[in-house]
């Protein structure tokens, strides 16, 4: 027990050289450390400890105090060459860190059976990241998960078969799938003509919580560019739709095709403007 209590407090005593940021796939800025490594004895050490006190785990890389589960879990396994970083549940300022890969981004909650990511807590409290003590990945041997084990080494293990300070309450990931939805859009200036010159809103209602972006296209009865003509100015979009004004009387169709921050196509929605 001594020796699992030691390689899981090992990183309060490691030395920090700096911070980095690191992204998820939503562009949302993670913070990591970079730390020493720790000498080729001690890395033995920790391999054979592991080893020991835990002979059903298959060790897939050796100890080390550069990475960690979270840092493996949620940044090396989704990343190409990735570095080695050492990645905290909260950030330097006590704020969520590692829950932003899946707060409105590229990861979402399911079950057991069809997650690809899980993370432990210490307590039944899911809901406060500070009670988030490992990550891991699912194994492509059924049954089985892959995850670091602190400074201790990577390896494949059984739900269950971890050092007790994990605790046994999980939650489930996989990656965010979106269903592409289209509709009608609602013009704040209502449903019937608009003046020349007049700013209007075109709203769409969205059937996902995920943040989005927005990319606007207006044609004229013709099928020609209206931006490009100049019979309409698009002044701003938004995650949820556009503030258009139309400088020459016509109609024109509106198009908003709508992305997640992780560039998933979420869907177009549209609405014919009658200008006079």
């Amino acid at each position: 027990m001594k020796r699992i209590l030691f390689f899981l407090n090992l990183a309060l005593v490691c030395m920090i050289l700096h911070a980095e940021t690191v992204y998820t796939t939503g562009r949302k800025p993670v913070e990591v450390l970079v730390l020493n490594e720790m000498t080729p004895s001690l890395i033995a050490q920790c391999n054979a400890d592991c080893a020991e006190i835990f002979p059903n785990v298959t060790i897939l890389a050796p100890a080390s105090q550069r990475y960690n589960c979270h840092s493996y879990a949620w940044y090396m396994t989704d990343t190409t060459n990735p570095s080695y970083y050492w990645m905290n549940p909260l950030n330097s300022n006590n704020s969520a860190n590692i829950s932003k890969y899946w707060v409105d981004d590229h990861y979402s909650e399911t079950t057991e059976a069809n997650c690809v990511k899980i993370v432990y807590y210490s307590s039944s409290n899911t809901n406060n990241d500070a009670n988030i003590t490992h990550s891991a990945v699912k194994s492509a041997i059924s049954g089985y998960y892959e995850s670091k084990w602190g400074s201790w080494p990577l390896v494949r293990h059984l739900p269950n078969d971890v050092p007790p300070s994990y605790g046994t309450t999980k939650r489930y990931f996989k990656v965010h799938q979106i269903v592409p939805s289209s509709g009608a859009l609602v013009c704040s200036a209502g449903s019937g003509t608009i003046g020349r010159n007049v700013s209007a809103d075109y709203i769409a209602s969205l059937p996902t919580s995920v943040s989005q972006r927005s990319t606007c296209a207006i044609v004229d009865h013709k099928g020609d560019d209206a931006i490009d003509s100049g019979s309409a100015q698009v002044n701003s979009t938004s995650s949820t739709g556009a503030n258009i004004t139309f400088t020459k009387a016509g109609v024109y169709e509106i198009y908003l095709r709508f992305y997640s921050y992780c560039g998933q196509y979420i869907g177009e929605y549209w609405y014919e403007a009658i200008v006079q």
